[in-house]
C-alpha cells in the first residue's frame, strides 16, 4: 500500500487553537480507487501563565520601552528647558512677592506738563507765597520686594520729579496723594499707605521774558570813565511773581582789569543782578570796551632789602654769593597805586603783605670771575594794585669760592 501526503492546511480552532488538516492518500499498490480523506486535529493552545510571570513580563516590556535610546534623549531634552524655566519662574515669583511697608522721606520737584510755567511748593507768609526750596514729604510705601528696594534707593538719592496736576496760574491747596501717581511709583507697582503732610500749597507761576540793559557791576563804576557793551541789551527769563518782586532786575557785566588806567577790551561774563535758580539769561557774555580812570597816585619806597635764591646743589657747600658794595638794599623805588595803599607804604611796612626784592643765582654764573661782578634785574613783590614806574632795578654780585676759614 502506498501513502501520499499533502501539505497541511491551517484553520482557526476553538479557544484560539488551530486545526491542522492533512490529506492522506492511501492506496493499495494494486488498487486504483481514490483514497479517502483522513482528518488530523492538532490544538496549539498554550497553558495559562502565572500572575508573577505576567508581572515580570510587563516590567521587562515597560523597561525596554522607557529606557530606550529615543526615550532617554527625549527626557533629556525636556529636562534642559523645563528646569531653567522652573528656576526663572521661582525667582520671578520671589521678586514679585510683596515686601513689608517701608517709610521713606524724600525731596521732590514739581513739573508742569504745560511748557512756560513753573510749579513750586510754597508757604504763605503775610499773604505772600514764599517758595520752599527742597520741599519734601514722608510716605509709607508698599510694593514688590525687589522694586520696592530699587524705588526707595532712588528716592533717597536725590530730588524726584513729580508731574503736577493741571492748574490755573495762582496759589492752590492740593492733596498730597497726587504724588503716588508719579511714573516712578506707577511703573514699579508701588502704592502709598500714607503720606505726610497730607496737603500742600502750590504756586503755578507763568514764565516771562524781558529785555534789560547790561550794566557794569556797581563795585566797578567808580573806576570807570567810560564803558560800552555789545550787545547793549540781553533777555532775562523769570517767573511772573519774581518779576513783580524785583522790578529793577538787570544784568551785570563782570570786568576783570579795573586797576590799570587806560582803555581795555574783553569778553565779559554777565549775571542777573539778583541770584535765583529760575532766573536765566539769553546769553552768558558780552563784548566790553571800557576806560579805567587814572586814580592812582605816585609814591616812593625808601628802601627794600635784596635776597638771592640758590638752586639745590652741592656746589654751594664750597661757594657763596657776594654782593657788590651798596647793592644789598634797593633805595628810592618809585611806584604808583591806590592812594590808601601808597599812604601806608609811606607810614611803614604793610602787615601781611611784605615787600621783598629777590634775584636768582645759578652755579654756572662764573665762579671766581676775575675781578668783575655780574648784573641782573631784581623781582620786587608789591601789594595788590601797586606797580613800579620805569625799568626794574638791578643788582651786582659774584660767586666766590669759600676760603678754609669760611667752611
Amino acid at each position: 500500500m502506498r501513502r501520499f501526503a499533502r501539505p497541511l492546511k491551517v484553520f482557526e480552532g476553538p479557544r484560539g487553537g488551530k486545526l491542522l488538516y492533512m490529506s492522506l492518500r492511501i492506496m493499495p499498490e494494486t488498487s486504483t480507487k481514490t483514497p479517502g480523506e483522513i482528518l488530523a486535529y492538532r490544538s496549539t493552545t498554550r497553558p495559562r501563565r502565572s500572575l508573577a510571570m505576567r508581572l515580570r513580563g510587563s516590567a521587562r516590556s515597560w523597561a525596554r520601552h522607557t529606557f530606550s535610546r529615543e526615550s532617554l534623549m527625549s527626557s533629556l531634552r525636556t529636562f534642559l528647558w523645563v528646569v531653567p524655566l522652573t528656576v526663572l519662574i521661582w525667582v520671578y515669583a520671589e521678586r514679585e512677592e510683596l515686601g513689608p511697608p517701608e517709610k521713606v522721606t524724600f525731596k521732590f520737584q514739581l513739573v508742569d506738563s504745560e511748557p512756560g510755567r513753573l510749579v513750586r511748593v510754597v508757604e504763605m507768609v503775610d499773604g505772600r507765597a514764599i517758595p520752599i526750596e527742597g520741599a519734601q514729604v514722608t510716605a509709607e510705601i508698599t510694593g514688590p520686594h525687589a522694586r520696592l528696594e530699587k524705588v526707595a534707593g532712588q528716592l533717597t538719592a536725590g530730588d524726584v520729579q513729580i508731574p503736577a496736576p493741571h492748574l490755573d496760574p495762582g496759589v492752590h491747596p492740593l492733596q498730597a496723594n497726587f504724588i503716588s501717581d508719579a511714573p516712578i511709583f506707577k511703573s514699579n507697582g508701588i502704592t502709598f499707605n500714607s503720606i505726610m503732610p497730607a496737603e500742600l500749597t502750590v504756586l503755578v507761576d507763568p514764565m516771562k521774558s524781558v529785555d534789560v540793559e547790561v550794566q557794569p557791576n556797581p563795585d566797578a563804576r567808580d573806576s570807570l570813565a567810560k564803558v560800552e557793551f555789545e550787545p547793549r541789551k540781553v533777555q532775562i527769563s523769570m517767573p511772573e511773581s519774581f518779576a513783580k518782586d524785583h522790578p529793577k532786575l538787570t544784568a551785570y557785566a563782570n570786568l576783570t582789569d579795573l586797576t590799570t588806567p587806560g582803555v581795555h577790551q574783553e569778553d565779559a561774563t554777565i549775571s542777573p543782578s539778583v541770584n535765583d535758580p529760575h532766573v536765566t539769561l539769553s546769553i552768558l557774555s558780552v563784548h566790553a570796551i571800557y576806560t579805567v580812570k587814572n586814580k592812582n597816585v605816585a609814591g616812593v619806597i625808601s628802601a627794600i632789602p635784596v635776597w638771592h635764591t640758590l638752586p639745590p646743589s652741592n656746589f654751594w657747600a664750597t661757594h657763596h654769593v657776594e654782593m657788590a658794595p651798596g647793592y644789598d638794599t634797593i633805595r628810592e623805588v618809585n611806584v604808583v597805586g591806590p592812594p590808601d595803599v601808597i599812604q601806608k607804604l609811606h607810614d611803614g611796612p604793610l602787615t601781611g603783605s611784605p615787600i621783598k626784592a629777590t634775584f636768582d643765582v645759578s652755579s654756572t654764573d662764573g665762579a671766581n670771575a676775575p675781578g668783575g661782578y655780574l648784573s641782573t634785574p631784581v623781582h620786587i613783590e608789591l601789594p595788590p594794585g601797586v606797580r613800579l614806574t620805569g625799568e626794574p632795578p638791578t643788582v651786582q654780585y659774584k660767586i666766590m669760592e669759600n676760603k678754609p676759614t669760611d667752611q
